[in-house]
């Protein structure tokens, strides 16, 4: 449902208002599975050039009206948003490299888990581009954050740890990648209900 506000966007949101300025104020920051974007509002409100993308067309559409409705003119013009199927490899080439790349919600379904990967490998420049022949092998490499709030919630099942097994695959396997670099339960800073399961999770390459 990409057009509820999930406790994960709110962490989210709420903890990169914790973080210094100067780690989101410039950078370009792209939403993934974006649903309403509000941690995308809130890169903008920060300063960041921030793409919220969602595969749900009405989604896109809600997450500009809501922008559009609710940030100062400055920072919306900080502010796109477009649909997006990270699945699609070459879609998600196009967009280029970026800073800081963020995932609100639970990691339903396995089989996400590669295109995920992938697309992740791609936005943080890990991976060249389909196509791309001639990579530089030299060079500093891309400085790259990953913000992720994945879990669930008492509201959402009774089992307040179902579904986590995928999203542990996944970040184990995002973790011998990248590494993780901060990893909390989100209620521990407020940043959800006390009866969520929701983890706050940052990689950084």
């Amino acid at each position: 449902m990409p057009y509820v506000l999930w406790p994960s966007a709110y962490a989210i949101a709420v903890w990169l208002f914790d973080m210094p300025a100067a780690k989101i104020h410039g950078q370009r920051v792209i939403e993934l599975g974006c649903g309403l974007a509000l941690p995308s509002m809130v890169a903008a409100l920060a300063g960041a050039a921030a793409l919220a993308t969602d595969i749900d067309d009405k989604a896109v559409h809600l997450a500009n009206l809501a922008a559009r409705r609710n940030l100062p003119p400055d920072a919306f013009s900080r502010f796109r948003a477009q649909t997006l199927d990270f699945r699609n490899t070459e879609a998600v080439a196009s967009l280029g490299i970026f800073d800081i790349v963020l995932i609100a919600g639970r990691l339903y379904s396995k089989a996400l888990q590669q295109p995920l990967l992938e697309a992740l490998r791609l936005l943080c420049g890990s991976r060249s581009a389909p196509h791309d022949v001639d990579v530089a092998a030299e060079g500093p490499k891309h400085s790259c954050s990953i913000v992720l709030a994945v879990g669930g919630s008492r509201q959402l099942s009774p089992d307040l740890w179902h579904g986590w097994p995928v999203a542990l695959e996944f970040l184990h396997a995002l973790e011998l990648e990248i590494g993780a670099s901060e990893f909390f339960l989100c209620n521990k800073r407020g940043y959800t209900a006390p009866w969520s399961g929701y983890a706050c999770v940052l990689f950084e390459s």
